[in-house]
């Protein structure tokens, strides 16, 4: 039913029944209806489409309103967008924590390094306190570049 419909409108907006023409992005047709806010569906496929340059508050707001309830990755799948492009739009309105920020304590992060410097295996020390290999190598990294500056200026 969807199909016909769209192709029926597709037949009408070839003969000119007042549309502006820009191509689809997905099925590459020229075929597009434009409405008042600029959003442009595509006759042919379907597609929803922003142009580029105009950016509305109104997508900005929407982009909020759904970040804040399914997180910035799925709003920028639900909106076709970049999810840098959401996540610079909703800064601060997600419901799930930033986890670059996880582990501020640099007591932690210490404790952290000596272990995995002390038993040689960055495997076991993630395991035993519960975070990733990877930021266990990053804090042993940064310790030992620590040591290596009080050790010249001493």
């Amino acid at each position: 039913m969807l199909y016909t419909s769209l192709k029926a409108l597709y037949q009408k907006s070839k003969t000119g029944w007042g549309c502006n023409m820009v191509r689809c992005v997905r099925c590459k047709s020229g075929v597009l209806n434009t409405s008042f806010d600029g959003e442009a569906v595509c006759m042919m496929c379907g597609h929803v489409t922003y142009p580029k340059l105009e950016v509305n508050s109104r997508r900005k707001q929407r982009a909020i309103q759904l970040v804040e309830k399914f997180g910035v990755t799925e709003t920028a799948k639900l909106m076709e967008l970049p999810t840098s492009t959401i996540g610079l739009w909703t800064k601060g309105h997600s419901k799930k924590e930033f986890r670059g920020t996880m582990y501020q304590d640099e007591d932690f992060k210490r404790e952290v390094a000596e272990y995995a410097i002390q038993h040689h295996n960055n495997y076991k020390t993630a395991k035993v306190y519960g975070v990733s290999r990877g930021s266990v190598q990053n804090w042993v990294k940064e310790y030992k570049e620590t040591l290596d500056k009080v050790g010249s200026i001493v």
